[in-house]
């Protein structure tokens, strides 16, 4: 959904209630919400300092004309005024729109009235006017309440009705407006109260997405590679242009002994001096902006302004006197418009007469022209709307050969979100929210939240007694003194091209704007030079310059930004030559690890063949041991933050030598991490270079078996510790005989990178393992949200669980709120019940079904092969992992694929009766199903379980 939806339903007040839909790029600039009496919400968006919106949505008391019911309607009014008049001096542009269920007619009445007062809550009209606010369905329709038409009801009763729901804006936004309607609703059964809209230019009330345009700088445009244009003939120019500009700069340099950092500048300026040569470029522009389709730009959309114009004027006696003055250059402008439009008939408007018949013929003549010209400007819109359209239907059936993920975002709407950092949202010294807009201060607010969000810095520290034996490398006498031997030999050439073949495309640069386009288009020139490189530094531990400066590009959390920078987070872009090398070194070490399986802790991510089917499979087993024999297990999930960025290097650096990596390969992978510089992207240019103080970067290759590294002194201690959720099983030795040994595993803790699991049959174990954690987590600066962990309990007796449960973590007693016995929690994307109750992912699975098919009923242009594409793309492999830990019924799943297979016939013309087998057969459409599927990936899982040979084998021996 595009939309987000703001009001006061739920306020405590009867027979109350307003929404407003607001578009999602729009709503994550809002400031501030009020909401009075579940009558008024107001709205306030913050573009800059000099653009602001007040929209104020009104729902007035409605019914006779009781004492209450008029003093509710007062009060309303005076604080819609109060708002007003607070969003004047806040320099707000105000929308007031909504059903005042007051009648601008009786107010006219008592005004023209000699002896009749104007009631108190019909004084808001005088006031909104006086604030020189417009009556947008009065000025632009130009309606006369005293002589109200059918067409300009609001209201629908039994008589005429009443217009009693109104649009007033301030002056800015008047002058722009496009349109103005009353409508009535289609089913008029729904509501007695017609659809009053207006539409106005865009850059009216929204910013434009650059800012200072006046002051152009580098920063506006880059250099773009048209990489998708080689050919197979550039590709050989690319080559020989390499190999030629190699050769010239060392033949410069032959009697030089260039140093790792000279080295690596003369690879950069040989890619630069040949991509700038041979592939094509152009410049484009670093802008937000969308093509502008503004119908502002029509011709259609200015003649119709022209004549509200002139309308407008010749209704105020001031306005007259401006337009006689300028009447015949007025008259030549609308003589050259309609015979531009092809619009014939005589006007008395051509005419020089000012009387007040002449006039109200005027005003007459220009309502007829406003009404031909606004019909003319709708086909308009209409019109580049289908066009629209059209190219983007061509655009998506052209995706679905050459851009699949791309076609599959449009269809399902999503969105990549990303954040303008021209504006940061600040605390000052009194405590008080400010919006920093100076651009040089913002460079610094950013670069300094950068350096230090990850809130510690590394530092060497003692290792604690309880943690010596643990990091003591002697103690792990299962890591043969040779298993990395490898890992520091002299890299290949044939790694390298292995590597280079591996790259992937269409990926951001780092400083040097080298991509791995650029290296994987000269390796075969340049391999030998880039070998020499990366064996120089495996002899020297030298880390390039270079390869220690990074840009950062901001991203939003899930979350609405709000100018807020601990709403984002950091995708660090590095060197790719040093990713590459980095590449390398980690599929040599992950080699080793898996080789000699040097890492003994249950952690399943980071190393080859793992991923999150072993944790949920063993988590599985566990909760389907403790059902059957009826044990009590406590499951608890560590909710962790900022896991890289808190990286200890020096502890890092314990943690390596703990499991006898090389000094020398400690010294190789610490420095890419120490001495860093970074810099960050915001629209005014990259910050200044600043300091990483600690952390690890997200963008680099080896962080995630960094991390499991690191990780493993805590999860290897807790699987040699007598803690742990056990299970046991009687083995049969001899059935003559009945000789049998109890065969029994402990499982204390299971993690997949950041999200961790401590499992134990009690609660006194389980408190025995948060505190050797939590000292874990102390020692190495990892910051865990306590309050924020999950609980999951299975006791022997089913009983509700309604109080939070104390709980020692550590030296910290938390309060934690368990799960109840039908809820779930969510773990690595899989919701998890302690008795295996499936209710909640079955309601889960039908919410994503449902929502894809109303995308497919809802999007025009989608072709059958489209939507049989996303189904067996998109839909069945999301089935197929959120029902992964438990198995549905066949009766359950023919429902959920019922309604998708009745518009695909409807697609095809066929009757909804037509067989299934028709879509499923292999020989025309392949059509995948949820029964089908989920027999396959149970058979499957099943037999790669049983086959394990790890700690999950283990289990289901038992």
């Amino acid at each position: 959904m595009n939309h987000q939806v703001f009001g006061t339903v739920g306020a405590k007040f009867n027979e109350s209630g307003t929404l407003v839909i607001v578009k999602k790029e729009l709503a994550k600039h809002i400031s501030k919400l009020e909401n009075y009496k579940g009558r008024i919400l107001k709205i306030e968006f913050t573009f800059s300092d000099q653009q602001k919106l007040a929209i104020i949505s009104v729902y007035n008391k409605s019914g006779d004309r009781g004492k209450d019911c008029v003093e509710t309607r007062i009060d309303i009014n005076k604080e819609i005024m109060k708002m007003i008049k607070d969003s004047k001096k806040k320099n707000q542009q105000i929308i007031l729109m909504g059903d005042f269920n007051l009648q601008y007619k009786k107010y006219l009445q008592q005004k023209n009235s000699n002896r009749t007062r104007i009631s108190e809550q019909l004084k808001i009209f005088d006031l909104l006017e006086k604030s020189e606010l417009f009556d947008t369905c009065k000025e632009i329709l130009n309606i006369d309440d005293l002589a109200l038409t059918k067409n300009h009801v609001t209201h629908i009763t039994k008589k005429l009705g009443s217009r009693i729901d109104y649009i007033w804006v301030t002056k800015k936004i008047f002058d722009e407006i496009v349109q103005v309607q009353i409508k009535e609703y289609d089913n008029k059964n729904d509501t007695d109260h017609k659809i009053v809209y207006f539409k106005v230019a865009r850059d009216c009330v929204l910013p434009s997405i650059i800012y200072n345009r006046k002051k152009k700088s580098k920063f506006d445009k880059r250099t773009k590679y048209c990489y998708d244009t080689i050919d197979e003939e550039i590709k050989e120019c690319i080559k020989m242009k390499a190999e030629y500009e190699l050769n010239e700069r060392k033949n410069r340099s032959s009697t030089m002994i260039l140093t790792l950092h000279e080295k690596i500048q003369l690879y950069e300026d040989v890619i630069n001096a040949t991509k700038n040569s041979e592939i094509e470029k152009k410049e484009i522009c670093l802008t937000n902006e969308k093509e502008d389709t503004s119908i502002k730009n029509l011709d259609l959309y200015r003649a119709v302004r022209f004549f509200i114009y002139l309308r407008r004027k010749l209704k105020k006696k001031k306005g007259i006197e401006n337009v006689k003055r300028h009447w015949k250059k007025n008259i030549s402008h609308v003589n050259k418009i309609l015979k531009n439009w092809d619009v014939d008939g005589f006007y008395y408007l051509r005419s020089y007469n000012f009387g007040k018949v002449q006039i109200k013929k005027y005003i007459t003549e220009l309502d007829e022209l406003y009404n031909i010209f606004q019909t003319k400007l709708q086909i308009k819109v209409s019109a580049m709307k289908e066009n629209k359209i059209k190219r983007a239907i061509e655009q998506r059936q052209k995706d679905l050969e050459d851009n699949q993920k791309r076609m599959i975002d449009n269809v399902m709407d999503r969105e990549f979100r990303k954040i303008n950092i021209d504006r940061v949202l600040s605390t000052n010294s009194k405590g008080e929210d400010i919006l920093i807009v100076d651009e040089d201060k913002i460079k610094e607010k950013v670069a300094d939240h950068f350096q230090n969000c990850a809130g510690t810095i590394s530092i060497d520290k003692e290792l604690p007694e309880d943690w010596k034996e643990e990091y003591n490398s002697g103690t792990h006498i299962h890591i043969p003194s040779f298993a990395y031997d490898k890992v520091l030999e002299k890299i290949s050439i044939e790694e390298i091209l292995e590597a280079a073949k591996e790259l992937p495309q269409g990926k951001a640069s780092g400083p040097s704007g080298i991509t791995y386009e650029d290296i994987k288009l000269t390796i075969l020139p340049l391999k030998e030079y880039i070998q020499e490189i990366f064996n120089d530094i495996l002899e020297t531990e030298e880390i390039p310059k270079q390869w220690l400066k990074a840009n950062i590009y901001p991203i939003p959390k899930p979350k609405p930004w709000g100018y807020d920078l601990n709403n984002t987070r950091p995708i660090t872009l590095l060197e790719t030559l040093r990713k590459m090398f980095m590449k390398i070194i980690t599929n040599r070490l992950s080699d080793a690890m898996v080789k000699y399986n040097i890492l003994r802790g249950h952690q399943f991510a980071g190393l080859p063949k793992k991923s999150t089917f072993e944790p949920l499979r063993i988590i599985k087993e566990l909760i389907d041991y403790a059902n059957e024999e009826n044990k009590e297990l406590w499951f608890f999930l560590v909710d962790m933050s900022k896991a890289y960025d808190r990286v200890n290097i020096y502890m890092l650096r314990k943690a390596m030598k703990r499991i006898k990596i090389p000094e020398k390969l400690c010294n190789i992978i610490i420095g890419m991490f120490q001495g860093r510089m970074n810099q960050v992207f915001t629209p005014f240019g990259l910050t200044k270079p600043f300091e990483m103080m600690t952390g690890i970067d997200q963008g680099e290759i080896i962080s995630p078996l960094l991390w499991i590294i690191f990780y493993d002194p805590l999860l290897d201690r807790l699987r040699k510790s007598d803690l742990g959720f056990k299970i046991s099983a009687k083995e049969q030795l001899d059935i003559y005989e009945g000789l049998t040994r109890e065969k029994q595993i402990r499982f204390p803790a299971c993690g997949y990178m950041d999200d961790t699991s401590f499992l134990t049959n009690n609660k006194l174990d389980m408190e025995r393992i948060l505190k050797i954690a939590d000292s874990f987590y102390m020692l190495n600066d990892i910051k865990i949200n306590k309050k924020k962990s999950a609980l999951l309990i299975r006791f022997k007796e089913k009983k509700r669980l309604n109080n939070e449960i104390n709980l020692q973590f550590g030296n910290k007693e938390i309060g934690i709120q368990p799960v109840q016995h039908n809820g779930s929690e969510r773990f690595l994307g899989v919701w998890i019940n302690m008795y295996n109750k499936n209710k909640h992912i079955q309601q889960q699975v039908k919410n994503e079904v449902m929502s894809i098919n109303k995308a497919f009923t809802t999007k025009k242009g989608l072709t059958d092969k489209m939507m049989i594409y996303l189904f067996n793309y998109l839909i069945i492999p999301i089935v197929k992992y959120r029902t992964q830990l438990t198995v549905m019924d066949g009766k359950v799943l023919e429902k959920l694929m019922s309604p998708f297979r009745k518009i695909l016939k409807n697609k095809l013309k066929m009757a909804c009766t037509a067989p299934n087998a028709i879509l499923e057969t292999n020989y025309i459409y392949n059509l995948n199903s949820f029964t089908n599927n989920q027999l396959q990936a149970k058979i499957t899982n099943f037999i790669l379980q049983i086959n394990d040979k790890g700690i999950l084998g283990e289990i289901m021996d038992i």
